[in-house]
């Protein structure tokens, strides 16, 4: 369960990353 909680935090730090790329793609 902490695995996967640990995964989720790194899916999301990276999914954060790659919108804040985006959007500065877009401008």
């Amino acid at each position: 369960m902490k695995f996967l909680f640990h995964q989720s935090f790194y899916l999301a730090k990276l999914f954060g990353h790659l919108r804040e790329r985006l959007a500065n793609m877009k401008i």
